[in-house]
């Protein structure tokens, strides 16, 4: 029973998955959305030498997709709070008339990279960008991800934005010498913003 559950869900998740690249509105929303699934999944493989689960991949991005929307029945999927059993936190949409950009930075054995992902009001994602970096440490990547965001912010003409990324570890140390002038760009080309 557990299997024919599956099988329906994988089912219902491609074609969903498939109509999406039908409409052209869909497609760089769901582009987005799977590069935010194969980001996490690096993540996880690097971080907590988890593994590449095809299946669940796909349902991730299926679940981001559909994240205010009807197209999809979401309580058969796993939610945000079961990925993230060990964090208790909630993605908050901005005001209609802010854009929130996440941001986030990774490194591992195999390189160093960043990525930001901007979103309405709706949860509608609008534009993203991501980086390789030639780097040597996960703070830099980081500040790099947060650099990233602002330069998102800039290149889609928005005045109106809301920051956000999810490493704390260095909020209330001392500023390591390595990224005080990546932390000195941020604050330079935040000043562009209204709010």
């Amino acid at each position: 029973m557990k299997s024919l559950q599956r099988d329906c869900l994988l089912r219902q998740t491609l074609v969903i998955l498939k109509s999406s690249l039908e409409k052209n509105s869909g497609r760089l929303k769901l582009g987005a959305c799977l590069m935010w699934v194969i980001w996490k999944t690096r993540n996880d493989v690097i971080f907590n030498k988890g593994k590449i689960q095809l299946e669940k991949m796909l349902q991730d991005v299926a679940y981001w997709y559909t994240l205010n929307s009807c197209e999809l029945n979401t309580s058969t999927l796993l939610t945000e709070q079961d990925k993230l059993n060990y964090v208790d936190c909630v993605w908050v949409p901005p005001s209609p008339l802010k854009r929130k950009i996440n941001f986030d930075g990774a490194a591992g054995s195999k390189g160093y990279a960043c990525a930001a992902v901007s979103r309405k009001s709706q949860s509608e994602v609008d534009g993203c960008l991501t980086r390789v970096l030639d780097i040597s440490s996960p703070v830099e990547a980081q500040t790099q991800g947060a650099l990233l965001n602002v330069e998102l912010a800039i290149s889609m003409g928005l005045h109106h934005i809301i920051v956000e990324g999810d490493s704390m570890r260095y909020r209330h140390s001392p500023t390591p010498w390595r990224i005080k002038n990546i932390i000195s760009r941020v604050k330079e080309k935040l000043s562009l913003f209204t709010s």
